[in-house]
């Protein structure tokens, strides 16, 4: 094992779970926040700096390849010896349509995979090589964690 560091990347840093999984990771790693405008990660990168971790915000489209791809840019200018210990994707899908389902439109359904499942996709073809690399250097397996919110498990209609 070598004397690598290692950041953890936060998907979807909103007031709630976001928040909660950045604090706890920043408890040991510098972390990366990751959301598509600043203004939904300056408050839990400023949380984190004030409770002594490191962290910084990067704005990307978890559903845009090439916008993942200038984010990992970003991410080597600033940690340029780190390697990525934990990706975390907790992005609440963009295109959830609340109405009934027999109302629901076949444009409904493309907006509520494209902001799941193809934003999820586009994330771990992004986060899997770098955790793949860290893998001789780690202490602890690299891990890709997908949360969920309650409808994933329970029906809110």
């Amino acid at each position: 094992m070598s004397s690598k560091s290692f950041y953890a990347l936060i998907a979807g840093v909103g007031p709630g779970t976001g928040r909660s999984v950045a604090l706890r990771f920043a408890q040991k790693y510098p972390v990366v926040l990751l959301a598509r405008r600043p203004e939904s990660y300056e408050s839990t990168l400023a949380d984190v700096q004030k409770a002594g971790g490191k962290a910084i915000g990067v704005s990307a489209d978890v559903g845009d390849a090439a916008s993942l791809k200038k984010a990992f840019e970003t991410i080597n200018k600033e940690l340029p010896d780190s390697q990525l210990a934990a990706a975390v994707y907790n992005v609440g899908s963009g295109g959830f349509a609340k109405k009934p389902f027999l109302e629901l439109t076949e444009n409904d359904l493309n907006a509520s995979i494209d902001g799941s499942i193809r934003a999820f996709f586009n994330f771990a073809q992004a986060t899997i090589p770098h955790l793949l690399e860290a893998v001789p250097n780690s202490h602890y397996p690299p891990t890709l964690i997908l949360t969920g919110a309650t409808a994933s498990v329970k029906g809110s209609a």
